[in-house]
């Protein structure tokens, strides 16, 4: 009798899908290697400074850009200030104007028939007619004085409408430049994050191997004393073990104390004008703040180009006064006097 056994085709299955898995492992692994593309190599120190110097061009550029605009904001806001300014003294002058005509026109009247009254109340109309006339005659040319300060009032405000329409053109320019500022800051401290950590790496690679040379050194050195000590009867000389390498010492603090610029001339009439020598004052119309009243977006700028990126974010009010003296000398010497306001 042929008979069946149920286990034996189970083992013959299992053994059949065991047997194709395992030439499917083996293709996969013969296969995998090619498709799978290498990892990167890890960034060395050139390739990390490289990219730190590109970001910092970048942000250069994009800071030149926003101070040359802040610059012709400021300008546009003194030609506004200064025509404002016109256009009041005019309105006085016209007003003082039309008292001299009203003085006038009294006096005037005062030479002639009837009374000051009736030339003021209007009630005898004859009396009004013959004011007007002599009014007219008194003090035509102040009259037309008047009507030129007018005319000259009425330009003024077109221009200052003008300027006002372009500021606020300047306005949109400086925010999207600050935009800008903002993503060409991230790209840099993102740089200068990798260069830290590739610094990190290749110092704790050198100590690393360091460490393996002086145990390799020690271990031989070991070696050769046993040798030494074996072919000698005990008097022979010993060779000592080769000494690690001392660590590296730390960086020295940040510079405190007085800047050597803090009484450059600009730099302290800068500081007397704009806080009075208070380091610690905020103005909250800004803000700005500090000695030197920065706003956040310029001190931030300011220290990514003088290489200072531990004061980025830091509130100028809260920093040291060598700090702030440090980034109002970097901000006079890479844009001059521009940034407040062109003179002091």
């Amino acid at each position: 009798m042929n008979r069946t056994y149920p286990w034996r085709r189970a083992t013959s299955w299992r053994t059949r899908a065991a047997a194709f898995l395992a030439l499917l492992l083996a293709a996969t692994l013969v296969v995998l290697p090619n498709d799978v593309a290498p990892a990167a190599p890890a960034p060395d120190a050139s390739s990390a400074q490289a990219r730190v110097d590109a970001a910092r061009r970048e942000s250069d550029q994009v800071a030149s850009e926003y101070f040359a605009e802040l610059d012709r904001y400021q300008v546009l806001g003194s030609e506004i200030t200064a025509i404002e300014a016109r256009i009041t003294d005019i309105r006085a002058e016209a007003a003082q104007l039309r008292e001299v005509v009203k003085l006038r026109a009294v006096e005037a009247y005062k030479n002639g028939s009837g009374s000051v009254e009736l030339f003021l109340d209007g009630r005898d109309i004859a009396d009004v007619a013959r004011g007007a006339k002599l009014l007219a005659a008194a003090n035509a040319r102040d009259d037309e004085a008047v009507d030129d300060l007018q005319v000259v009032t009425e330009d003024l405000d077109r221009r200052r409408n003008e300027l006002a329409k372009a500021r606020r053109a300047r306005d949109k320019a400086l925010d999207d430049l600050k935009g800008a500022q903002r993503k060409v800051d991230a790209n840099l401290q993102a740089a200068l994050a990798d260069q830290s950590e590739v610094s990190a790496r290749l110092a704790a690679q050198s100590a690393a191997e360091a460490a393996e040379a002086a145990t390799t050194d020690s271990a031989r050195s070991t070696q050769s004393a046993t040798a030494a000590s074996s072919t000698t009867s005990g008097g022979g000389s010993r060779v000592a073990p080769t000494p690690s390498p001392a660590p590296p010492s730390a960086p020295p603090p940040p510079s405190s104390g007085e800047h050597p610029n803090r009484n450059d001339p600009f730099i302290s009439c800068i500081r007397q004008r704009e806080s009075g020598g208070n380091y610690g004052v905020v103005n909250p119309a800004g803000p700005w703040r500090g000695a030197y009243q920065f706003l956040q977006s310029t001190w931030n700028t300011t220290a990514q180009h003088a290489g200072r990126p531990e004061l980025v974010g830091v509130l100028a009010n809260l920093a040291s006064a060598y700090d702030q003296d440090d980034m109002a000398w970097s901000l006079y010497q890479w844009q001059g006097k521009g940034p407040w306001g062109g003179s002091c």
